[in-house]
């Protein structure tokens, strides 16, 4: 059986994106996720399509928007299983635009990005 693709997230506007991420409680949404904790809330194609969305306007927010965003990036990047069948050829091409985004926004030369952005290149580098 073929699994839809996380396409359907790409017509999401950034403003409600950072809107939902913003007023989303991560402990709530993520707080399962950890080996103690149950599954997270979100399924895998519905968190391969945030990291999309938010890897894609990756430092086009406001500065404190750029937090948020980074926070979710990184919590995604810890829970996403990239083994899975529902998502697994999608992956690839998600943390290629990520990675490549990533480090247009580290060649912008901000000090206060660059270690943020390092930790979650490197966490994404593992998912490779």
């Amino acid at each position: 059986m073929r699994q839809p693709s996380p396409k359907p997230c790409q017509h999401l506007q950034p403003k409600w994106l950072f809107f939902c991420c913003k007023n989303a409680n991560m402990s709530d949404v993520f707080g399962g996720s950890g080996p103690s904790g149950g599954p997270t809330l979100l399924s895998q194609p519905i968190l391969l399509c945030l990291m999309q969305q938010l890897g894609a306007v990756l430092g086009l927010s406001k500065e404190n928007d750029l937090k948020t965003e980074l926070d979710w990036l990184q919590e995604i990047a810890l829970t996403l299983d990239t083994s899975n069948e529902s998502i697994q050829r999608h992956v690839p091409s998600v943390l290629q635009q990520l990675v490549a985004n990533i480090n247009a926004k580290m060649s912008q030369g901000d000090p206060f990005l660059r270690r943020p952005l390092q930790m979650l290149l490197q966490v994404i580098r593992g998912m490779q």
